[in-house]
């Protein structure tokens, strides 16, 4: 499960061969890419409304001929102030789907807390939550790298139950990261 934000236009990244095409498909939109000499492609979704309808979000790549997708991807608001709410919210619309609760908890721009308030905070998410939460800042930077390898983890595990030896794209801390973008299940 994965929230956008609504309002914005979304950033989708990731690598494939240099010169490649992928194509990027959700909610009715379809966007393509060409990978530069380095592999690393780049598109970005138009700004959307919310939405509490689940829908897929799928990458094509020659590479590959069955399609990487990404399922129950809604649209809203991320970023919440009053966090506690928003999650409890997430909660039960997981638990209206039959879903299990969260594998990943992420607190996001814990720059703007103070470590006391921070902390807090992220141990009421994680008892609401029943999960651990990655502290993480865009900002600094801070979380990232932790970030990245559970979302990893996440990835190859959910590639491992629905097929093997197929590569997948992994999530990236930035688009210009120098680390490599594909994790063999």
């Amino acid at each position: 499960h994965m929230v956008l934000q609504r309002g914005v236009r979304v950033p989708v990244w990731g690598w494939t061969k240099p010169g490649y095409e992928v194509a990027v498909e959700f909610a009715g939109q379809k966007k393509n890419a060409r990978a530069g000499a380095d592999g690393r492609w780049l598109v970005r979704l138009d700004a959307m409304k919310a939405s509490a309808e689940p829908r897929p979000l799928t990458v094509r790549s020659p590479l590959d001929p069955r399609p990487a997708v990404l399922s129950d991807v809604l649209v809203g608001d991320v970023c919440h102030p009053e966090c506690d709410a928003q999650l409890q919210t997430v909660l039960d619309t997981l638990a209206e789907m039959g879903c299990d609760q969260p594998t990943l908890l992420v607190a996001n721009k814990i720059d703007r807390l103070a470590p006391e308030a921070l902390e807090e905070a992220v141990d009421r998410l994680e008892t609401t939550a029943k999960c651990r939460a990655l502290r993480v800042s865009a900002k600094t930077g801070t979380g990232l790298r932790d970030l990245r390898t559970a979302l990893d983890a996440l990835a190859g595990r959910a590639v491992r139950e629905t097929r093997t030896n197929v590569p997948v794209p992994a999530p990236a801390e930035t688009p210009g990261d120098d680390d490599e973008g594909w994790v063999a299940s």
